[in-house]
């Protein structure tokens, strides 16, 4: 009888059976901290990898700021074109935050509809709000081509500068309250969360 995949991977086989060598033990352990540390969808970091970065940011006591966005009306998109209509916003998603991240910034998928991204460095409230809106308006001006469609997309971006000895857990939740702040105000639009 055979033995399962996994019992061949667990003992550095491959699929035929063979020993692997330790450049391909370590090319598939890459290979899946890769896939565990990015969203598949909109290649972007996993929610793992962001909470990741979150939690080392407020450990180590470091400058950041966090936009917490929020795809508005994403439950009429998906109702209206399906899941895959509403794949094909998060891949525009994905790509349209990738082209306004530098450096060190980093954005990922925090789960269903939200995004977060971090902006490492010290800069003003101002500056912040102003690449935020430079993300929200690239969004808002990219229509998403569907089933011979085009479906408009905004988004609500909450943004919180991190204040030096707060959490990751005020932290992430101010830049949230904001998010929902810039909803309830009437979508498509920034909210700065005012530093303490």
């Amino acid at each position: 009888m055979e033995e399962p995949i996994r019992d061949q991977i667990t003992e550095g086989k491959d699929v035929m059976g063979e020993f692997k060598s330790y450049e391909e033990l370590y090319s598939d352990i890459e290979y899946l901290k890769k896939q565990i540390a990015t969203d598949a969808l909109m290649g972007i970091s996993s929610r793992g990898e962001i909470l990741n970065l979150i939690e080392e940011i407020s450990n180590e006591h470091l400058s950041a700021a966090m936009y917490f966005i929020d795809v508005d009306h994403f439950k009429n998109i998906n109702d209206t074109f399906g899941h895959d209509g509403g794949d094909e916003v998060f891949r525009m998603l994905g790509k349209r935050l990738k082209d306004h991240i530098k450096g060190k910034d980093k954005v990922g998928r925090f789960g269903g509809d939200e995004i977060i991204v971090i902006l490492q460095g010290d800069a003003s409230d101002e500056v912040y709000f102003r690449r935020a809106e430079e993300i929200r308006f690239a969004i808002a001006n990219s229509p998403v081509e569907y089933d011979d469609k085009s479906l408009d997309v905004t988004v609500s971006i909450g943004v919180a500068k991190r204040n030096k000895f707060e959490s990751a857990k005020v932290w992430l939740k101010r830049a949230d309250r904001a998010s929902y702040e810039a909803k309830r105000s009437g979508r498509n639009r920034v909210v700065v969360s005012k530093s303490v």
